[in-house]
């Protein structure tokens, strides 16, 4: 149990997907099956979307990032849009006390998605952080009620957003969910950044990733990739394990802000660090660590201001995390290139 808590803490950070993009409506652009009629059930399917990891994740933070950030944006979209049936589309999550999926209501994973767009002080969504740790928002137990939802004809689609891999029987459940009610699965790829630079994540994280998309490729329907590249990596690593190319659909994320914050914010002034923020300046948005690319940026802006350039502050968003020592180090000892860079951590998204 412990160790399944330490790696819900690190499923909040980002896996390649850029900090700042919000899914919108989804832009299916590679010919094949649509994702959403797995089975070829069209509308008439009930779709559950397992949101279990971004749950454990606001046990521990209140402000998203990476895949967080991108399963913020669908959830919202498909809940404010009339993409597919409202009433045949469900959230849930596996409550590790019970040992079971549940769902989630919907008002109240809207209103808490909503609200976290907010500075802290500002929030107004309740939640216990310590359910949140286990899997669920709200005292409840929903077994039966996802029971009812997989009884019906045709068979439902599971369709996992985020982060699977952290837990080492995820398959287990998908299993059982497959051999009970004909379930089909769906997964949404964001990078096999852990396969193909293993160098560039956090120990054992490799062997966790492959282990995952080794079963992955064996029990799933359909996969959604964020990219061409990331399609074509998913291919060449089937490729590589001797097993068929994957039925796949690129989506691509969205990219603003309009549709989830408020008509009244727009012209809002900013508070706290971003009203602090010199002009003009280039905002890098991203967790700060060895895979990002934040040592080739400090070293542009260090060789821009080494030869006399007058620089536009960089301003870089995001917490700091793995192998980023040494970059900070430096920044420090150079008074952060005498003010041209500046980073900030903990920043709402209105703010």
């Amino acid at each position: 149990m412990r160790n399944r808590q330490k790696r819900r803490q690190e499923a909040g950070k980002p896996h390649s997907v850029a900090i700042g993009r919000q899914a919108e409506v989804v832009d299916l652009e590679v010919p094949g099956p649509n994702p959403i009629s797995v089975g070829n059930a069209g509308q008439d399917c009930h779709i559950l979307f397992d949101i279990s990891d971004f749950i454990y994740y606001l046990g521990y933070h209140r402000i998203l990032t990476g895949i967080q950030r991108v399963q913020s944006g669908v959830i919202l979209s498909l809940l404010r849009s009339a993409l597919y049936p409202i009433e045949k589309i469900h959230f849930i999550s596996f409550d590790m006390e019970i040992g079971d999926f549940i769902l989630i209501d919907q008002t109240l994973i809207y209103d808490i998605l909503v609200d976290l767009f907010n500075p802290p002080e500002d929030r107004t969504a309740e939640f216990k952080a310590a359910d949140a740790r286990v899997g669920r928002l709200a005292p409840g137990d929903f077994p039966a009620k996802i029971a009812s939802v997989l009884d019906k004809a045709p068979p439902a689609v599971l369709c996992l957003l985020g982060v699977g891999w952290l837990e080492d029987d995820y398959f287990r459940r998908v299993l059982a969910l497959k051999r009970r009610f004909g379930t089909k699965f769906a997964l949404v790829v964001h990078d096999p950044i852990p396969i193909y630079a293993p160098h560039t994540c956090e120990p054992g994280t490799s062997k966790l990733f492959d282990a995952f998309f080794r079963r992955a490729l064996r029990h799933t329907e359909h996969f959604l990739c964020i990219s061409e590249h990331t399609a074509k990596d998913l291919a060449r690593y089937a490729r590589s394990l001797g097993l068929p190319e994957p039925q796949r659909t690129v989506i691509r994320n969205g990219s603003s802000f309009a549709e989830l914050l408020p008509p009244a914010t727009a012209g809002s002034v900013a508070r706290g660090p971003a009203a602090e923020i010199p002009e003009p300046f280039v905002l890098f948005v991203s967790t700060i660590e060895a895979r990002k690319n934040h040592h080739l940026m400090f070293g542009i802006w260090q060789d821009m201001v080494s030869q006399g350039v007058d620089v536009p502050t960089l301003v870089c968003i995001g917490h700091v995390r793995w192998k980023s020592e040494d970059c900070i180090v430096q920044l420090v000892e150079s008074n952060y290139l005498n003010g041209k860079i500046m980073i900030i951590q903990d920043v709402s998204d209105r703010a």
